[in-house]
């Protein structure tokens, strides 16, 4: 949580989120993942189904983090700390809704 409402951590989490590549995870049997990714290449492929994980993942991340700064603003706070997280959700949330 600290991580997450230190300055910029919102903003941090959304870059590692933007960066996560399927061609880039690992299985415990290499034939496995050859075999998961010979299926997502014939279905959606693989820029599809990053993009597809990418935008969940941050749809995702935006709901967790409207509802902690709701919570925060419900239980009265006034901290500098939560006043930037607002300012830094609200512009994810201007990003994610130019980028569908």
């Amino acid at each position: 949580r600290k991580a997450f409402v230190g300055g910029g951590g919102a903003r941090r989490i959304w870059r590692a989120l933007s960066e996560l590549r399927v061609e880039q995870a690992e299985a415990s049997i290499v034939a496995d993942r050859e075999r998961i990714m010979e299926i997502i290449r014939a279905g959606p492929g693989i820029r599809a189904l990053n993009h597809l994980v990418v935008k969940r993942l941050q749809s995702w991340f935006m709901e967790s983090a409207a509802g902690y700064l709701e919570q925060r603003i419900s239980d009265g706070s006034q901290e500098l700390s939560d006043a930037a997280l607002c300012a830094d959700v609200g512009d994810l949330l201007i990003n994610l809704a130019k980028f569908p």
